[in-house]
């Protein structure tokens, strides 16, 4: 990562990301909508920032799987702004892209093990654990 969170492209871009939405979504009646999506977008921002001022990286990744997340929820949302046709389609595309390429930076920032969270285990570790339960479970045979 950078020596300041302000130096970070993904928060950067998250920033460009809320800026392109408050400015759509400034007058808008939909209240209850803007106010999630805005949330979500902050969201990213902020928890870039705070993992950056922690002092593991185990606390830093932790922030940065929370941001992913807020990214997550806002492509979401703006799927669903594409489909009721809240937003136009340019704007909605450019918040769209921007929202997958602040997801990819901030996978790039995890380190490797929080990366594989979620994923199905590789079929080393698979047999591993099937000799495992194995040798847990062979039945011997009664001795009488």
């Amino acid at each position: 990562m950078t020596s300041t969170f302000e130096q970070s492209t993904a928060w950067q871009r998250a920033g460009d990301l809320l800026a392109l939405l408050e400015t759509h979504f400034g007058e808008s009646k939909r209240f209850w909508f803007k106010d999630q999506l805005l949330r979500a977008s902050l969201s990213i921002m902020n928890n870039i920032a705070e993992g950056h001022g922690r002092p593991t990286a185990a606390d830093r990744n932790r922030y940065l799987v929370i941001a992913k997340g807020s990214c997550n929820e806002v492509r979401s949302m703006l799927h669903h702004a594409k489909r009721m046709q809240y937003m136009d389609t340019t704007d909605c595309d450019k918040a769209f892209e921007l929202s997958q390429e602040i997801g990819r930076l901030l996978y790039s920032y995890m380190n490797p093990t929080t990366r594989r969270y979620g994923h199905l285990p590789g079929f080393t570790t698979l047999l591993l654990i099937a000799s495992w339960f194995e040798a847990l479970y062979i039945k011997v045979p009664n001795q009488l």
